[in-house]
């Protein structure tokens, strides 16, 4: 998470960070599919 978002995009207030982590965690699990999770995202498979 930090590689992906907090390192590369905010170098600004905390406020923004807030939302960069909102934002990132909201695509991982809702449109990054897991391999682990058989290329499911996390939000398919604990919605079934």
């Amino acid at each position: 998470m930090k590689q992906e978002d907090i390192y590369i995009k905010h170098d600004g207030s905390v406020l923004e960070v807030k939302i960069g982590l909102t934002k990132f965690s909201n695509d991982y699990n809702d449109y990054r599919p897991q391999q682990s999770l058989n290329d499911l995202t996390p939000t398919e498979v604990y919605f079934g």
